[in-house]
């Protein structure tokens, strides 16, 4: 298990090994131009912000609780099924 604190000081390359290597998808949704994708890792929520246009990530970070709302209406919970 790793803080928020120490998540959020790695590296963005880092960040995205970590989370493709032991990612549990939970949802996407859409802000302006990017694709945000939430994971379970660790017991944190982390979202990864994609923009498809460069085909980049962004960046990698925790998600506020607060916006975990966000994610409500595009929750699959066939995802969330072990």
């Amino acid at each position: 298990m790793i803080s928020k604190d120490k998540f959020n000081s790695l590296t963005l390359d880092h960040k995205a090994n970590l989370i493709y290597q032991k990612r549990n998808f939970i949802s996407l949704r859409k802000y302006f131009d990017f694709e945000i994708s939430l994971y379970s890792f660790g017991g944190l929520f982390i979202e990864v912000w994609f923009f498809p246009a460069t085909n980049n990530i962004q960046r990698i970070e925790t998600a506020a609780y607060s916006n975990l709302e966000l994610y409500v209406n595009h929750l699959d919970l066939e995802n969330l099924i072990f």
